[in-house]
């Protein structure tokens, strides 16, 4: 009987282990949305626009949705001009378009993005790997976040201008 649990435990380790091992795919597609609101800081027009935009996690191929509303910062870099942004993923590029025409997506369109906004902004970018010495130093860097705290206070490229 000893045995018997010790082989089920041991079973049920192994069928974990090989779950944790398999790697998930990550996705392959980010879209980016920033919206300005016919009605600047409007409430109730935000929240319609992010339930909508959760809504859309309905549709095959987006892998994750997330929304809200602009942080205000002090950094010249940042523009926090915005009162919405939607962060969306898809599994690859042919979701992305699927999802442009799918009828959810052309009915929240329709019915919420163009009546509520005066100003879009989208970004669809390609998701990229780091190369491998890049992840290998990312691993040894100090969890700290020291590399990121010296970037933001660097001075800004002449070039750099906010909207």
């Amino acid at each position: 009987m000893r045995i018997l649990l010790v082989l089920a435990v041991w079973a049920s380790f192994l069928g974990c282990a090989h779950r944790a091992a398999r790697p998930r795919p990550q996705p392959q597609v980010i879209h980016v949305v920033l919206c300005w609101l016919n009605d600047p800081g409007n409430e109730i027009d935000r929240q319609r626009l992010i339930d909508a935009s959760y809504a859309l996690k309905q549709i095959p191929g987006v892998v994750s949705v997330a929304a809200g509303p602009a942080i205000a910062s002090p950094r010249p870099v940042v523009d926090s001009s915005f009162d919405i942004a939607v962060v969306m993923t898809f599994t690859d590029e042919a979701a992305l378009r699927a999802y442009d025409q799918h009828p959810l997506h052309q009915r929240a369109v329709a019915d919420v993005l163009r009546p509520l906004t005066q100003r879009l902004l989208i970004y669809d970018v390609r998701r990229a790997e780091p190369a491998a010495h890049e992840k290998a130093d990312a691993a040894a860097a100090p969890a700290s976040g020291a590399s990121i705290e010296r970037l933001e206070n660097r001075p800004a490229p002449a070039s750099v201008t906010t909207p």
